[in-house]
């Protein structure tokens, strides 16, 4: 249930609707990079895939590792008319079907926390990255106003249902005991992977540099 895809694309378009721009917004605002070659890993419905379309140059591949998850995130490109912009891609973070030194961005909004082997994963985001490049992967939610807007449309919206709420709930508790800044700088060093973890814009966020 934690992972049903119709699920998550549900939540993404009632309570998340106005978060990934302000994420996506955030990541350009803060590295610049509005051209080139970006992968969303773990990109679900593609929302944050789609607002950094549309507010850069960028060339975009939604991966996911389920391909229902795919074919939901091709009906949502569709619907913006952003095809030529962003290509889903059925993969695994710890497999990226890309060539070393080939990527400008990396960014992950959520997945993080169900990556099997973590420090494997950051390695193989190191290696696609391009030098100058920059991966920015956590959970966050773009600010506290944002994180409390999000939580008060699941639990009081119409258009969520109670397993729906619950399930969102639960996973929610899941993550914040499964990480930490600590865990996750240590996963970092053990990878050999430069980079930085921070609590900021409502999440814990990794940020790896090449």
């Amino acid at each position: 249930m934690e992972t049903d895809p119709k699920r998550m694309d549900k939540l993404a378009k009632v309570a998340f609707a106005q978060a990934y721009p302000l994420i996506a917004r955030q990541i350009t605002d803060k590295y610049g990079i509005t051209q080139g070659t970006c992968i969303d890993i773990g990109s679900g419905p593609a929302s944050l895939a789609i607002a950094l379309a549309e507010i850069t140059e960028l060339k975009i591949y939604a991966l996911d590792i389920s391909p229902e998850m795919q074919r939901i995130a091709d009906t949502n490109i569709a619907e913006k008319k952003l095809e030529r912009r962003i290509l889903t891609m059925v993969a695994d973070v710890h497999n990226i079907p890309f060539n070393d030194n080939s990527i400008d961005l990396v960014v992950s909004r959520g997945s993080i926390f169900f990556w099997e082997d973590r420090p494997a994963a950051f390695e193989e985001i190191y290696r696609i990255l391009r030098p100058g490049g920059v991966a920015y992967c956590g959970g966050g939610f773009g600010s506290e106003e944002m994180k409390e807007n999000v939580a008060s449309i699941i639990n009081t919206s119409s258009e969520i249902t109670e397993d729906e709420r619950e399930a969102w709930n639960r996973q929610v508790k899941k993550n914040l005991r499964k990480v930490t800044v600590k865990q996750f700088q240590d996963e970092l060093s053990k990878a050999q992977v430069p980079g930085k973890v921070a609590m900021e814009n409502a999440g814990l966020w990794v940020r790896i540099f090449k």
